[in-house]
C-alpha cells in the first residue's frame, strides 16, 4: 500500500479543488470518483469522473468494492476500492474530495493511511466565491443551509482558509497539509 489518503472536505468555495490541485504539484495524486450521473459536454471518462450507471453500481456494491458513497441530487457519487488499491500500490500519495461521512467511511477503511482535513471558510467567504465560480443563488442557498446544519466531522486537521489570495495561491495551505499528513516531498 501506498503512503498516505489526503482527505479533504469542506463546504462549497473552501477551496478544495484549488489544494487539490497545488497537491498534485508536489506529486500527490487524485483519486478519481466514481458517479451515475449522466456525462456532461467538455467531461471526459476516467478524467474527471469513472462514469458507471446504476447496474453497475450494484455489482459494485455486491463485490464489496464500494469504499464511500454518497447520492446528490439523485445521482450517486463515490469511490471504488480498486481505484484506491491501484494507485497506492505505486507507492504513491493521494488525495480525494469528499464529504463528511465519506471521509468517514475512507478513515474506517483505510485508519493508517487516512488524514483528513475540513477546510473551513465562513458564511460570507462561501457566498462571495460560489458567486466568482458563477452558481446560481437557489444552489448557494441549499450550499449554505446544508454547510450551517452539517457542521460535525471527526477529523484530523482544521485549515482555515478565509484568505480569497490564499484561495487563489494555496501553495502555503497545500504545504501544511503535506506537512500534517507525513508526507515526504
Amino acid at each position: 500500500m501506498g503512503n498516505k489518503i489526503i482527505v479533504l472536505v469542506g463546504v462549497s468555495g473552501s477551496g478544495k479543488t484549488t489544494i487539490g490541485r497545488e497537491l498534485e504539484k508536489h506529486g500527490v495524486e487524485n483519486l478519481l470518483s466514481f458517479t451515475t450521473r449522466e456525462q456532461r459536454s467538455g467531461e471526459q471518462h476516467m478524467v474527471d469522473y469513472r462514469f458507471i450507471d446504476e447496474y453497475e453500481l450494484g455489482h459494485q456494491i455486491l463485490l464489496d468494492n464500494v469504499v464511500e458513497m454518497t447520492e446528490y441530487n439523485g445521482h450517486k457519487y463515490g469511490l471504488l476500492k480498486r481505484d484506491v488499491d491501484y494507485i497506492m500500490s505505486s507507492g504513491s500519495d493521494v488525495y480525494f474530495i469528499c464529504d463528511k461521512n465519506g471521509a468517514n467511511q475512507i478513515k474506517e477503511m483505510y485508519p493508517e493511511q487516512c488524514v483528513v482535513f475540513f477546510l473551513r471558510i465562513d458564511v460570507k467567504t462561501m457566498i462571495d466565491r460560489m458567486r466568482v465560480r458563477g452558481d446560481d443563488d437557489k444552489s448557494i442557498l441549499s450550499r449554505v443551509y446544508n454547510a450551517v446544519s452539517n457542521n460535525e466531522l471527526d477529523l484530523d486537521y482544521s485549515v482555515h482558509n478565509y484568505s480569497l489570495s490564499k484561495c487563489v495561491d494555496p501553495h502555503e495551505d497545500a504545504m501544511l497539509i503535506l506537512s500534517l499528513a507525513g508526507v515526504d516531498e
